[in-house]
């Protein structure tokens, strides 16, 4: 409760140190979009509210976020790149959408979060460049170790506030419509966003560091942003077909309800769908998108939606097959058959059960995870293809090889592949290393490491894969030369960790309570 309470004025004094913030005079808004000044002052007049702090980061990326507790010590942020690269309308659209987020009754606990979250990035980031820096392996490692626990940590706080986020985004949605009356304005405002969180990936090398770690209060994730961004950047002569694929796949999904655990945002599709019918009930021009061609993708699948929940439904069916034994053993107990009585209430049965439910749903799933390339290795995909051609669930692994260039983080920050990208002419697609515990490659692998080729041309196989707004690729292998690779023998893990679980949990009930 007092973080939350101090959480404003931490957050203040945190972003002026590390990201220059200072305040925004309503003079220089005036300057750069008199509508989104007056919109700010009419909301607050009807709403009986103080005007929110307007604050601004000199910096060219795109960032803009809002956080405090209560319409009066709210600040809204935007950067120097957002004044410059956003139109007037844009720009307006942006600040509604964060007009929005302070009465939905989200923003006081993600702005405590958010600050926790900052300072988990800020000390994940100081440890790795630190390290870098140092020439003694021992200490340097060890720094890396230490780094790579700390982004655990802010990985796993960030996964509890994840469902929250969502909601807040999507009563933001429906609030600024309503403020504004304009959803195609909003509309174009996050595709703008999303563009210049592409466009700006591609410039630094990496992700902006305040995209990572304040993404939950951001009006796009960075994650969902970058292929279609990249795209609309790289080939906006095809921005119809862009969008109609991307609302095709995203909004009219018949899985999207079941894939949204792990993301902040509901899908940019999604929510470009909802806008565009929004604007045209309003007889406002909707979205640039080739209408006929939206008709649904599929039809929901039980088997397939299984495989996806493949851990899950394991768990289910040996927990539940558990409790069937507790209750035949307590039958039998009652009708004195002593053999199978101890059945009844045995803790190993339920402990066993969950396990070996576990590893045979992860098993039954790893063919379609990794599945062979049909076609010779030598027929390259772009990361347009990946949009184009995309499967309904991540579960159906798509074989491909990507030529362009790496892009990430370099250093001992990266040994888990956390932030690394493919640049391609097409656009850009998120490189993900699917072995859990990845960061021990970048620590025993150090020589032949992705992190070492950081700005290089290199050639990438792996499954691409969609789901939840988001596209990556899980990496098989990172090749610069004949000599020179990285692979990560997903498959072979995915199929010991599976067999491991079976294992324990075979030796646990037969060992008995």
């Amino acid at each position: 409760m007092l973080l939350a309470l101090a959480s404003p004025w931490l957050m203040d004094y945190a972003l002026a140190a590390w990201h220059r913030q200072k305040p925004l005079s309503s003079r220089q808004l005036q300057t750069h979009s008199p509508d989104s000044l007056r919109l700010l002052r009419q909301v607050c007049r009807q709403q009986g509210w103080q005007l929110p702090e307007l604050r601004l980061i000199a910096d060219p990326a795109p960032l803009c976020f809002s956080y405090g507790w209560l319409p009066r010590n709210t600040r809204i942020v935007i950067s120097q790149g957002i004044l410059d690269q956003c139109s007037g309308d844009a720009l307006t659209a942006l600040y509604t959408y964060e007009l929005a987020r302070m009465v939905n009754g989200s923003l006081p606990v993600l702005s405590a979060v958010g600050l926790l979250l900052l300072l988990l990035h800020r000390s994940y980031q100081w440890l790795a460049q630190v390290g870098d820096g140092l020439t003694q392996p021992l200490i340097r490692n060890l720094l890396g170790v230490l780094a790579s626990l700390v982004y655990g940590l802010f990985w796993l706080l960030r996964q509890l506030v994840l469902w929250l986020s969502r909601l807040g985004g999507s009563w933001g949605d429906r609030r600024s419509v309503a403020l504004s009356q304009h959803p195609d304005q909003l509309a174009e405002g996050l595709l703008r966003f999303s563009a210049a969180i592409a466009a700006d990936l591609q410039q630094r090398g990496t992700l902006h560091p305040l995209h990572s770690s304040l993404e939950v209060l951001m009006p796009v994730s960075s994650r969902q942003a970058i292929t279609p961004g990249s795209l609309l950047v790289k080939t906006p002569e095809h921005r119809t077909e862009l969008l109609t694929a991307l609302v095709a796949t995203e909004g009219l999904n018949p899985y999207r309800q079941w894939l949204r655990v792990n993301v902040s945002h509901l899908p940019l599709g999604e929510r470009l769908i909802w806008l565009h019918q929004q604007a045209l009930g309003r007889g406002q021009p909707g979205l640039e998108i080739n209408a006929p061609s939206l008709t649904s993708v599929g039809q929901v699948s039980l088997p397939l939606l299984f495989r996806q929940k493949g851990p899950l439904a394991g768990l289910m069916v040996g927990g539940g097959l558990a409790m069937g034994l507790w209750f035949l053993g307590g039958i039998v107990n009652w009708l004195g058959w002593q053999r199978l009585s101890w059945l009844y209430q045995d803790p190993s049965i339920l402990t066993g059960g969950l396990w070996l439910g576990l590893g045979l749903g992860l098993l039954l799933r790893i063919n379609m995870l990794f599945p062979d390339r049909q076609t010779p290795s030598s027929d390259r995909n772009t990361v347009a293809d990946l949009l184009h051609h995309t499967p309904l669930l991540p579960v159906q692994g798509q074989p491909v090889t990507l030529r362009g260039t790496l892009r990430g983080q370099p250093g001992i920050g990266n040994w888990g592949c956390q932030d690394l990208y493919l640049d391609d002419p097409s656009g850009l697609v998120k490189l993900v290393n699917p072995v859990p515990l990845g960061s021990l490659q970048g620590w025993l692998q150090h020589q032949n490491h992705p992190l070492r080729w950081v700005g290089r041309q290199v050639t990438v196989t792996g499954w691409g894969r969609h789901g939840s707004g988001m596209h990556w690729v899980d990496i098989h292998q990172i090749q610069i030369d004949p000599r020179h690779r990285f692979i990560t023998y997903g498959p072979i893990w995915a199929t010991l960790i599976s067999l491991g679980s079976s294992l324990i949990g075979i030796v646990t009930i037969f060992s008995g309570g």
